[in-house]
């Protein structure tokens, strides 16, 4: 079953009442919410892959070639000036947490799907050879009528002397973790009782194509 477009209420209907069920199901939303999609489990179509813990497509991965992939991040000039904008907003009061981000070209010798084959990402997502995502995070996950998430703020080369240490030390890091920890208690207060934070700081390690 797929939710046509513009069927925001349709959608929600839908994936509640799924969920009520107890039925497995797989949904994609974009930023807008002008396209959610739900997908019964058995019926993701052939051109939509998924993965995650316990989890994953029947495709098997095939022969990737020797990788060539190189990005083309914004340059520092263009990064400051992005940065400075939004220090502005915050000292005006307009945001207090705002994820700044560019897009940047990439040049690769893979495609959308074999990108997504060659990911170790724990969680991963290939669609209509429209885009493929990854991603380490598992941001929410309800098991057993407990609703729990696990952001990931705060990232450093390990291979630096002292990484974690650094890591932990670090003012910025800690108060961007400690608003975004403010954030999602508060949204599951809105669906949820007895919120509590069991671990507020650990080291995960992510290991990436560069090592």
């Amino acid at each position: 079953m797929q939710v046509l477009p513009n069927k925001k209420s349709d959608f929600i209907a839908k994936v509640n009442a799924l969920a009520s069920q107890g039925q497995a199901f797989l949904f994609v939303i974009d930023f807008a919410m002008k396209n959610p999609l739900v997908f019964h489990e058995g019926l993701i179509p052939e051109n939509v892959l998924f993965q995650f813990p316990g989890q994953a497509d029947k495709e098997t991965s095939k022969k990737i070639p020797q990788l060539i992939f190189d990005t083309f991040p914004p340059d520092y000039k263009t990064y400051q000036q992005a940065f400075g904008k939004i220090q502005k907003e915050i000292n005006h009061g307009n945001t207090y947490l705002l994820n700044l981000t560019f897009k940047s070209k990439i040049e690769t010798n893979l495609s959308l799907k074999e990108i997504y084959h060659f990911s170790k990402a724990k969680y991963k997502l290939y669609f209509r050879d429209e885009f493929t995502v990854f991603s380490p995070e598992c941001f929410v996950k309800i098991e057993d009528g407990i609703i729990s998430s696990y952001p990931m703020k705060g990232t450093i080369d390990a291979s630096i002397p002292d990484a974690e240490g650094k890591l932990l030390a670090d003012e910025k890091e800690l108060a961007e973790h400690h608003t975004i920890v403010d954030l999602i208690r508060n949204d599951l207060s809105m669906v949820a009782e007895n919120v509590k934070v069991e671990k507020f700081r650990y080291i995960e390690k992510v290991k990436t194509h560069k090592g």
